[in-house]
């Protein structure tokens, strides 16, 4: 017999659904408790009568009660006719952390902020890396001077900032001492010694205790955040959503979705599942619509957002995900065909959007972010089935498979001259650029700003992560410009 062990599609705002409109009518807090056990009936019954052919029972794990709104097509989305999820294991947290008590404003997430860095600073510097907006035409080198994209500024527009940031889930990355809130698999208790378990395989760090415990380091990725407060942050290897990035990012003004891998690699580790997140600030952006699926090809997900931006009125996509790690020719064939389906499902929002809307399909803005696991200077990198036919060829020479999509920093060069991730695990060193901002730059949106990357002489020696910054990988961000409502 084959046991299910799953939870819910996770959503902190309880206005937003899969696929189907976020506004619902309010309801008295009696009726909603009711709805509550209604809905976890219903789902007992779903699970149940969607598990695939082999005889399995199915229970549920750590889930979250705002989540049994939008459930009801999650099972035929995570358990489909392959059967490839049939020992499906998803868990998130239930609720907030004790060390959210007492944080109810901004001013004391950052007290806290402070406390945590200050606590760091002991072992050495902890400074986050000096990071600028730099305008879009000028290139990463170090005197800014280079002319790339002949980019020309609007005055009739609005600015919109977004932020991607692979923030290295905890379960990943945690000293194997450290007590995790579930049992750890058989397999990895036999390999407990194995250095990839024992602080995610970052052994040549200096005081990994403090720089990779996750009660500290989260703080420092709220940090990072707060740096920048962009309209949109996406994240990747999130496995602490509803119990700390959710509560704190609502005090800071934002809503937010969640997807979990449906057998995320933390999962016989002890810990929960991480998977993508999609944050957005209230008062800026509107949720309309929203989906969130697993890939067909591979254990990875993805979640696209249609948003109304308030100010302008402009209806966008806007799309996160994280694709399949590994290098070489057929984990590019698995990552393209996953793009190919992430492309799919974003056009098929978009001609929603247009009809809804009555907007044209070609004046939609689609912005897609995320770890695609992909370097542009490798051969076969999936990346040249999404960039323009902007991008110059590349290189290998040849043209790549050109779409619509622009991306705002530079992959067009043989040598990158800088880099999103720079890791050293064990013996083995990873110096690459795998994290990317796309827009289609033919819905008259522009990039106006790119976040700056930081200098090799600006790193620690152990690169990262590190005191000096929270992730093995580095956030970057844009900044577009949005045409105005006309008249303004």
């Amino acid at each position: 017999m084959t046991k299910t062990t799953t939870s819910f599609l996770c959503s902190s705002s309880s206005s937003s659904s899969i696929v189907t409109s976020s506004r619902h009518p309010s309801i008295s807090n009696q009726a909603q408790v009711l709805l509550h056990i209604l809905l976890w009936l219903f789902s007992s019954f779903l699970f149940v009568s969607q598990i695939p052919s082999k005889t399995a029972t199915c229970t549920v794990q750590a889930f979250n009660i705002d989540t049994l709104r939008q459930y009801l097509q999650f099972p035929s989305r995570f358990m489909n006719k392959r059967n490839k999820h049939t020992n499906l294991t998803i868990r998130t947290q239930t609720a907030p952390d004790p060390c959210l008590r007492g944080i109810a404003s901004i001013q004391d997430i950052q007290n806290k902020v402070q406390q945590i860095r200050a606590l760091q600073s002991t072992h050495g510097d902890a400074k986050l890396y000096n990071r600028q907006w730099l305008p879009w035409y000028q290139s990463l080198s170090d005197d800014h001077t280079n002319d790339l994209f002949g980019h020309s500024h609007r005055q009739d527009a609005c600015n919109f900032s977004v932020l991607q940031f692979n923030t290295l889930a905890q379960g990943l990355s945690s000293s194997d001492k450290v007590p995790t809130p579930f049992i750890k698999s058989a397999k990895v208790c036999e390999e407990a010694s194995s250095s990839k378990f024992v602080y995610g395989g970052f052994t040549s760090l200096p005081h990994p205790e403090i720089t990779l415990d996750f009660d500290l380091r989260k703080w420092r990725i709220i940090e990072v955040l707060l740096e920048n407060l962009t309209d949109v942050i996406a994240m990747e290897e999130v496995d602490r959503f509803h119990g700390f990035f959710q509560p704190l990012l609502d005090i800071m003004g934002y809503d937010g979705i969640f997807v979990p891998k449906p057998s995320s690699p933390c999962i016989p580790i002890g810990w929960y599942s991480d998977g993508c997140a999609l944050f957005w600030k209230r008062g800026v952006l509107e949720l309309m619509r929203q989906e969130s699926h697993s890939y067909e090809n591979g254990n990875q997900v993805y979640t696209i957002a249609t948003m109304k931006h308030l100010e302008t009125g402009c209806v966008m996509v806007l799309a996160v995900t994280h694709l399949k790690a590994g290098k070489g020719q057929e984990m590019e064939k698995i990552r393209l065909i996953q793009i190919k389906e992430l492309r799919k499902h974003i056009d098929r929002m978009v001609a929603v959007a247009s009809k809804e809307n009555s907007v044209q399909t070609s004046n939609i803005p689609v912005i897609i972010m995320g770890d695609f696991n992909s370097d542009p200077t490798e051969n076969e990198s999936c990346i040249w089935g999404i960039v323009s036919s902007s991008a110059k060829k590349n290189v290998n020479g040849s043209s790549g498979d050109h779409s619509n999509f622009t991306s705002v920093y530079p992959i067009d060069q043989k040598e990158m001259s800088y880099f999103t991730t720079w890791k050293i695990r064990g013996d083995k060193i990873q110096k690459r650029v795998i994290d990317y901002i796309f827009f289609n730059s033919a819905s008259g949106i522009e990039c106006s700003h790119i976040l700056s990357i930081p200098k090799q002489d600006q790193l620690e020696e152990s690169r990262l992560p590190g005191l000096k910054y929270p992730s093995d990988h580095l956030a970057i961000g844009a900044k577009f410009q949005l045409r105005k409502k006309s008249g303004e």
